[in-house]
């Protein structure tokens, strides 16, 4: 046995540790989703717990945490037209001053009360861990998109879109993030925090406050669509 090598007695324990009772979906998941992340983080990107959609041919983010609502707000935006760019990984970098995502996979994983949104699209649909993935064709041709906005969700009384200080927007991306700050050196904390640092000087980091009602989806939708097209 070379060093270093685990032995075969515990890495026979370790699989039945991992297997009993595990969801192969869901292993499988959270592994592809930390190995991309640390892949993408290895080639100069800041991976981000956020879904995305292509708004006017720019790409706009949204953050929050599991059951925020991400992929419900994409979805919407996808009824309504628009490309779906990522689902729980967004990848963004600054190059010349100039946020940038690039696309991934174009599918959702909507739960039961959200999936109806996309029913009247006849897209294919597979149960998957607890959801249903909706596969929404090709992510898109282009290698990257300008981010024009990255929306911090958050629910509330009524709908409001709201400007954020900017070490509150550094703050939610770094919480945001698929790093774990404690395993980090120093160096590689700078560096983290400098990305987040130029993420938010190079492109606008808002919240985006609704009230927790799938019915009110149509005039959040609205509302993203001409906030964005503000700047237009």
């Amino acid at each position: 046995m070379r060093c270093g090598e685990i032995p075969p007695s515990r890495r026979a324990r370790d699989h039945r540790r991992s297997a009993a009772g595990a969801d192969p979906d869901l292993l499988r998941s959270v592994l592809l989703g930390r190995i991309i992340s640390f892949l993408m983080r290895q080639r100069g990107w800041l991976p981000l717990h956020a879904s995305g959609v292509v708004i006017n041919e720019k790409g706009v983010l949204f953050l929050g945490p599991c059951g925020a609502g991400k992929s419900t707000t994409a979805a919407g935006l996808h009824a309504r037209g628009h490309l779906v760019i990522a689902d729980d990984l967004g990848a963004v970098r600054v190059v010349d001053g100039v946020c940038q995502v690039q696309p991934a996979w174009s599918c959702l994983r909507l739960r039961d009360d959200t999936a109806p949104l996309l029913d009247d699209l006849q897209l294919l649909v597979e149960p998957h861990v607890g959801k249903y993935r909706f596969h929404l064709g090709c992510g898109g041709t282009r290698a990257y998109f300008p981010v024009r906005r990255i929306y911090v969700l958050d629910y509330g009384d009524g709908l409001r879109i709201e400007t954020i200080a900017r070490r509150e927007a550094m703050m939610s991306l770094d919480a945001r993030s698929f790093i774990k700050r404690w395993r980090m050196s120093r160096e590689v904390m700078v560096h983290h925090l400098a990305q987040c640092a130029a993420v938010t000087e190079a492109t606008q980091v808002r919240r985006l406050v609704r009230q927790r009602s799938l019915g009110a989806l149509p005039e959040v939708v609205r509302l993203l669509e001409r906030d964005v097209a503000a700047d237009d």
